[in-house]
């Protein structure tokens, strides 16, 4: 049995003012083609479907008119599970039709009924493999606040409900097993502390709050297809815990590693199982130049790629001249300049006579809040914190 590991396509996102859309076609039409050529069986995607709650309508199109199409190939079962980008709404509305078709999509959980996201896959009335099909867990989802609690009490408390949950649900799907040499697998949407992040991730939790370690799984877990992260690696160097990443550069931070969708083959399970990676082309190439005025000059009179390009300055700002000259190159090529960015103004600013300085590029929002409050007591600083990690966890929970 073969299954195919992919997740954050951030279906509909709008890049700078640059459309995704031929990117995320060429990369549908692509992966159509590994499942007829790979024989398939399973396709995992694992949350962040969409780039956002509301995506348009040529996103819903892509992703309606790709189901339709691999629900026609070899492939035996599709699971989709959410993400925090996706609206539960969006993914679960059809899931009665998509069904007919063989599609699971799984857009919450109920810590009561873990039954409700395990999926059997079943081939001419045989078991294939159970699959525990965990969408991005809320806190609320797996535990009740308390008035008074700290916020290392409800970190302790989120990472107890989501340990509890997957022991949950993989202790059903086990039991559903019984003797049956068959694997189980796990997905999830979800930040693995160690991990590597890039620019285009938006934080899941503030703080600590819901990262998970490897140990937050049951060891019964053959495999775990994991969403959130959009660069591919192992969770905690877990060869069966895996982020697949994110099949095209969601940021120019992103620009740097190759883009990958994981293939799994249980060719004689238990004794003989495969891990491979398949490299995703480059639809659009994104590059990040970085240097000083007259590097950054030069290299942009080489370039002649259809390339969309982030200028890094290094120990300099970008005036008005060098913004006219890196324009009028602009024109008389065909790359175009997104984004021009000053890199290491520390550095610039320090040499120039002022001291500790820092912009908002090098600040996160609890970096800023912690500068407000420095001269208050240690107590009321605590207090303070706490309150404004409950308030920014809102916030990104209603953003999700």
């Amino acid at each position: 049995m073969k299954i195919l590991h992919t997740s954050d396509w951030h279906l509909g996102q709008n890049f700078m003012s640059k459309t995704r859309r031929k990117e995320h076609e060429s990369f549908l039409k692509w992966l159509r083609e590994l499942i007829d050529e790979e024989n398939i069986d399973v396709l995992l995607v694992s949350g962040d479907i969409f780039d956002t709650g509301n995506p348009p309508n040529y996103a819903l199109e892509l992703y309606y008119n790709f189901l339709k199409e691999i629900s026609k190939s070899s492939i035996k079962s599709i699971v989709i599970t959410a993400g925090n980008h996706d609206s539960v709404s969006n993914i679960e509305a059809p899931k009665e039709l998509l069904k007919l078709l063989n599609i699971n999509v799984k857009g919450t959980i109920d810590a009561e009924y873990p039954g409700d996201n395990l999926i059997e896959v079943s081939h001419n009335g045989q078991i294939q493999c159970y699959i525990c099909a965990v969408p991005f867990i809320k806190e609320r989802d797996v535990r009740f606040s308390i008035a008074g609690e700290s916020y290392e009490e409800r970190n302790k408390a989120y990472s107890r409900g989501f340990k509890k949950y997957y022991n949950d649900i993989c202790s059903l799907a086990a039991k559903k097993r019984g003797d049956n040499k068959v694997p189980i697998i796990g997905m999830g949407h979800t930040f693995a502390a160690g991990c590597n992040t890039s620019e285009g991730e938006r934080e899941i939790f503030i703080g600590n709050l819901g990262k998970i370690t490897a140990n937050s799984f049951p060891e019964e877990f053959d495999y775990i297809a994991l969403g959130h992260l959009h660069n591919p690696q192992k969770a905690t160097d877990n060869e069966l815990i895996r982020y697949s990443g994110s099949p095209i550069s969601l940021s120019f931070s992103e620009s740097s590693y190759d883009k990958q969708i994981i293939l799994i083959d249980f060719k004689d399970y238990p004794d003989d199982v495969e891990i491979e990676s398949k490299k995703v082309p480059e639809f659009q190439k994104l590059l990040r130049l970085k240097g000083d005025k007259n590097s950054v000059l030069s290299s942009l009179k080489e370039l002649n790629d259809n390339v969309w390009v982030e200028v890094n300055l290094i120990n300099s700002v970008p005036d008005t001249a060098f913004l006219e000259e890196i324009r009028e190159i602009e024109k008389e090529n065909s790359f175009d300049i997104l984004a021009v960015k000053k890199s290491d103004m520390n550095s610039y600013l320090v040499k120039h006579g002022e001291k500790d300085v820092q912009t908002l590029y090098d600040l996160t929002p609890n970096d800023v809040f912690d500068k407000r409050i420095t001269n208050l007591e240690d107590g009321e600083k605590e207090l303070l914190k706490d309150a404004f990690n409950e308030v920014l966890m809102r916030v990104n929970h209603e953003n999700s």
